[in-house]
């Protein structure tokens, strides 16, 4: 259209100032998006340890369709549940919970430097804009970012530890 003026993108401050107020939110991730969070760490760590889905959900204790519903962000694990699904990963329940809690900065980092708009929006309208595939696209990124920082990190420690 001719009298459509082309958008800019923000400055770089106005980016940082959106990164920022992103990264606060990332505390109060409303339950939908957690779920998600919650539902790809643990899918992405089944595949990753080539453990199947039915196994999984034996080892915790629960049905397979139960665990589709976890990891497609559509239920949560009770505690007992996590704790058994972190053990068949080979961590505790503290490093799982703290991979979550990373993948959840994680995903509000994608969502600033995803979103071109005004930093005033909520996950809701964020959701009628993108949508739950959307959504999950950007959960998917951050678990899986958390996951290769972990590891690297891990691979870091384990090069650098003296031999015995």
């Amino acid at each position: 259209m001719e009298g459509d003026v082309p958008r800019k993108h923000p400055s770089s401050q106005r980016r940082r100032h959106c990164l920022d107020e992103l990264i606060r939110m990332s505390e109060a991730l409303p339950d939908f998006v957690q779920a998600y969070v919650v539902g790809h760490m643990i899918a992405q760590l089944r595949k990753r340890h080539n453990i199947g889905q039915q196994s999984l959900a034996d080892s915790a204790g629960i049905g397979q369709a139960t665990m589709s519903r976890i990891e497609r962000g559509q239920a949560s694990p009770r505690h007992h549940v996590f704790r058994r699904m972190a053990i068949e990963f080979g961590l505790e329940a503290s490093e799982l919970t703290q991979l979550i809690e990373q993948a959840n900065k994680n995903t509000s980092r994608a969502t600033a430097w995803a979103l071109t708009v005004d930093v005033a929006f909520s996950w809701d309208e964020l959701a009628r804009v993108v949508g739950p595939t959307g959504i999950s696209g950007l959960v998917l990124f951050a678990v899986c970012v958390t996951l290769h920082e972990s590891l690297s990190a891990c691979s870091t420690e384990s090069t650098t530890a003296p031999r015995q």
